[in-house]
């Protein structure tokens, strides 16, 4: 096998578990079959439309309503993934709106896959961050306010996103003096069950035959982590955390872990735990058998670590292209 041919396919015959939604999964699997990676695809959670319109399209409205001093209602309009922009775009436009008759509001988007979405609807993202965390969309909006020689004191702004989403975006906004929307566009829900695929991942993690885990939100993580938590798998005598043959071993653990057996401890071994008091859930690898967890970035590390994982790899740039070169970095 020639240098080159190596060096175009980095990744070779490495198995790597793709966790994302289903309608999302594809392009990361895509990027990992062009150098060479197996992807496994292993939707943990499922994007569902919220239970109530209501406020959302009551939200949608307000976009095209300006008020006595002929301003828009709104000053800007947040967008912090794809998800949110294509639910959001696809309601506004079976009401009957249209994304050009919005009346000067500004867009800002978290990242260049969001901007991505918004100019599939023609929408232009006014504000792009840096560093593609809600922690950046907040300081770079408040500085283009200010550069602009404006105040967001008492400027509403429009947030529709997840349900579940952390509140870091809402309260730095809200200390500059805006007033913010926070709409559910869209809820995530766990995807992944007791079922014919998920016996088959299981039975790939148990048999060391996944190489590197990829988490692409703090939702996949704690849904992967419930996901092990319903695994009602029994341990194989020999088969147990640390044998001399270093098998992954996943169980429901409904009692203590054995002195040492934590996460970080000088075996170098994963725990994945759901710790609520007692450990409920772990997943058990011996570092021999180098399966790794890739992270899109540093909010999705910290949820994983927060569960007991070890995250060998960690997007700089934290987009899908960003992970999978962050990968190719560590195993090329």
């Amino acid at each position: 096998m020639s240098e080159q041919y190596v060096k175009s396919l980095p990744l070779e015959g490495k198995r790597i578990l793709v966790t994302r939604a289903r309608e999302q999964a594809g392009v990361l699997s895509e990027r990992l079959q062009a150098v060479g990676a197996i992807p496994v695809e292993f939707p943990v959670i499922r994007i569902m439309p919220p239970q109530n319109w209501e406020p959302l399209d009551s939200a949608l409205g307000k976009l095209f309503l300006a008020d006595a001093k002929n301003l828009p209602y709104y000053a800007w309009l947040i967008f912090t993934s794809a998800n949110g922009v294509n639910i959001f775009c696809e309601r506004l436009l079976s009401l009957g709106f249209h994304t050009e008759n919005m009346l000067g509001v500004r867009v800002a988007a978290i990242g260049p896959a969001t901007a991505a979405a918004l100019a599939h609807y023609d929408i232009p993202a006014d504000l792009v961050p840096g560093e593609y965390i809600a922690e950046s969309v907040a300081a770079d909006l408040i500085e283009d306010t200010q550069r602009r020689e404006e105040s967001l004191e008492g400027k509403r702004i429009l947030l529709p996103r997840a349900a579940e989403a952390r509140q870091v975006l809402v309260t730095g906004l809200e200390q500059a003096g805006a007033i913010v929307d926070e709409v559910a566009a869209y809820t995530t829900v766990a995807a992944a069950g007791d079922d014919e695929q998920g016996r088959e991942v299981l039975h790939l993690l148990q048999n060391g035959q996944i190489d590197i885990i990829t988490f692409t939100s703090s939702s996949t993580v704690r849904n992967f982590m419930q996901w092990l938590t319903n695994c009602d798998t029994e341990a194989e005598t020999g088969d147990l955390p640390g044998d001399r043959e270093g098998r992954h071993y996943i169980s429901n653990v409904r009692g203590n872990v054995e002195p040492g057996s934590k996460p970080g401890d000088h075996e170098g071994r994963h725990y994945i735990s759901n710790v609520r008091g007692n450990v409920v859930a772990s997943l058990v690898v011996a570092r021999s058998t180098e399966l790794k967890i890739a992270c899109i970035g540093p909010i999705t590390s910290q949820t994983a670590r927060e569960l007991g994982l070890k995250v060998d790899i960690e997007a700089r740039e934290f987009t899908i292209d960003g992970l999978v070169e962050a990968i190719v970095q560590s195993e090329g």
